[in-house]
């Protein structure tokens, strides 16, 4: 209620108190607009921000220990966390992610990211369209309700493979948690959290590499 500057009950027409996930930094629940839309609320925990600080620094400290008992430095290690966590605790950032992903496969409608509710979004809470998908790991499921599980591990293949080596952008956090089965054979993707944008030089050596390995070529791969 701080965040949003209103009621909960002036915002949601329902939403339930038990959350139906959980994570490191943030809890998600289900509800429902005044609208009739469904949507999944996801909430910092309170005080994350500092604990995210606190952290980072004892991560410099051990690092920097570390690499003097190695022999060689762990900074570009703590470097890429240090500009890459505290935008995990920006759910506005998250929602930027999430709405240049859906805009870069918007071609695709094999895949599907959720559409953020912006007008109810802020830094600690991100509201967006709730999906109802199955785990990709749960293969029973899968066949259950009548979907492809090898299908559906072609999507998925086949958007990792665009994001990293044609487009450059990608969700960087796809455990099970976070990509589901539709019907009809398509992915849900979701929690753009952590994404990644790589430079077009390195975007290009990665395509490079990937080809090179998948055709044999030694001398490719070297290069």
């Amino acid at each position: 209620e701080r965040a949003l500057g209103r009621s909960i009950t002036d915002v949601f027409a329902e939403l339930d108190p038990e959350p139906v996930g959980a994570a490191s930094l943030a809890q998600v629940y289900r509800g429902r607009l005044g609208d009739g839309r469904c949507v999944a609320v996801k909430v910092l925990y309170p005080g994350i921000e500092r604990l995210v600080r606190t952290d980072l620094r004892l991560l410099r400290i051990l690092l920097w220990l570390d690499g003097l008992y190695l022999g060689y430095s762990l900074r570009p290690i703590y470097d890429e966390l240090a500009r890459n966590v505290p935008l995990e605790i920006d759910l506005v950032h998250e929602a930027q992610a999430m709405e240049q992903m859906a805009a870069q496969l918007r071609d695709e409608p094999r895949v599907v990211i959720p559409r953020v509710v912006r007008e109810h979004t802020r830094r600690q809470v991100l509201v967006m369209d709730w999906i109802e998908g199955i785990k990709v790991t749960d293969v029973a499921g899968l066949h259950a309700a009548g979907i492809d599980a090898q299908v559906i591990a072609d999507v998925l293949s086949d958007s990792y493979c665009r994001q990293m080596l044609v487009e450059g952008f990608f969700h960087a956090d796809p455990h099970p948690g976070n990509l589901f089965a539709l019907p009809g054979n398509r992915l849900a993707i979701v929690d753009f959290g952590l994404t990644k944008r790589l430079s077009e030089e390195f975007r290009q050596a990665l395509a490079k590499v990937a080809r090179a390995t998948y055709t044999h070529d030694t001398a490719g791969i070297v290069d």
